[in-house]
């Protein structure tokens, strides 16, 4: 499940929620594309995967000068607010949860293209009919936003918990 607000109020809950249970999210900006033309996006998150190992190995201080180096800097700082939160996400997600339909309308819109069940907080400013779970809420009120994304991370997490039950063991091979 993919969680996403770029709303200023609603980014550090989502977030922290989304980190909790170990899922994926989006709080700064959705790229376009993101649903649509995931392999592009894929090779993005892959770049700045390796844009950060080469400047922790090091790499990038030997080979290339001060102003080439800060150049580098400066794209992985951009590429980390707009990418971090998805780098573990391999393939399209299963399903997204959106907390405020009109200001992430692109995501809604190729989440919707890609035929990914949407699962969001409708307030009585919105139109439901492109949610797949509408949740009758407040999104713009932070106690609202903290609830809801709780009980959705609560939900996850308890989903999770059934499909490790389900899953059969690993016979374990004993060797001499």
């Amino acid at each position: 499940v993919l969680f996403v607000s770029t709303k200023k109020q609603a980014q550090p809950i989502v977030e922290k929620y989304a980190k909790e249970v170990g899922m994926p999210y989006v709080t700064e900006r959705c790229l376009g594309g993101t649903f649509t033309n995931f392999t592009e996006i894929r090779r993005l998150v892959q770049y700045y995967i390796t844009l950060k190992q080469r400047k922790e190995s090091g790499d990038l201080a030997s080979k290339y000068t001060k102003k080439e180096q800060l150049k580098f800097t400066k794209e992985m700082e951009k590429l980390q607010r707009v990418v971090s939160g998805i780098v573990d996400l391999k393939k399209l997600p299963e399903a997204i949860f959106v907390v405020d339909i009109k200001t992430d309308i692109t995501t809604i819109n190729e989440a919707h293209k890609k035929e990914i069940p949407i699962v969001a907080i409708c307030d009585s400013n919105v139109n439901p009919d492109m949610i797949t779970y509408p949740i009758p809420g407040n999104d713009d009120g932070i106690k609202s936003i903290e609830l809801i994304t709780g009980y959705v991370a609560s939900a996850v997490k308890e989903g999770l918990e059934e499909k490790n039950k389900k899953q059969p063991a690993k016979p374990t091979v004993k060797t001499k």
